[in-house]
């Protein structure tokens, strides 16, 4: 464990990594390291959602049809997403190795190539957030509290029948060789297809776990 010394309101709601960086998401703050030692800061004056490693920059889910970026999580630019059809603020952003994809909070599916022109691609049938989406190398991986979905594209989505014994699912990365995941009351699940699970020892003590992220010390 590296425990953060910085007490926030809320506490760490998202984190992500770019292979040599990481960022977190703590309310209206952005946590960064390199190390996982020394953190630096950046107040943006209200709550964020959710942020991911998109292939070549960091994207923040900001407030309404704003959106951060940022290639190396300590410069970032805010732009306006421009949704005809938006709805949610709720939404999670990933990559399919050469589009940015966006599930909103209503399901709605859009992709991208220069996070300035959208098109609709897709809907997603179900209730509940996503929280986050992942990029395996042959296809994307978006969970929800209740539910894993999958896609080679971002187009056409499959369910995969797995949900969590208990808690919800909290985050779920991909590693470079299998997909591993946690759930808020600390049971860690792996996978390397997204089809087969394997469901481990539940970390003990009170923590609510939000989520996960793979780190290499240098």
């Amino acid at each position: 464990r590296r425990p953060i010394s910085i007490s926030m309101y809320g506490g760490i709601t998202s984190v992500a990594f770019s292979g040599f960086r990481i960022v977190a998401v703590c309310g209206s703050t952005i946590l960064s390291s390199a190390d996982a030692t020394t953190w630096t800061t950046l107040s943006l004056g209200s709550s964020q959602g959710n942020v991911t490693w998109a292939g070549d920059r960091f994207i923040l889910d900001g407030i309404g049809n704003h959106a951060l970026f940022s290639a190396d999580g300590l410069v970032w630019t805010e732009r306006v997403v421009d949704f005809s059809d938006y709805v949610s603020n709720s939404g999670v952003y990933g990559w399919n190795g050469t589009n940015i994809i966006e599930i909103d909070g209503s399901h709605r599916v859009r992709a991208s190539l220069n996070c300035s022109t959208w098109v609709t691609i897709d809907s997603i049938a179900g209730s509940g957030y996503f929280g986050r989406m992942v990029w395996t190398g042959s296809q994307l991986i978006a969970q929800s509290s209740q539910r894993i979905i999958s896609s080679t594209t971002g187009f056409g989505w499959h369910d995969r029948f797995f949900a969590p014994s208990s808690g919800t699912f909290a985050d779920l990365i991909w590693t470079g060789q299998s997909i591993v995941g946690i759930t808020s009351d600390g049971v860690p699940f792996t996978s390397y297809d997204a089809v087969t699970w394997q469901v481990w020892e539940k970390i003990t003590g009170k923590a609510t776990f939000t989520g996960i992220c793979l780190f290499k010390d240098k």
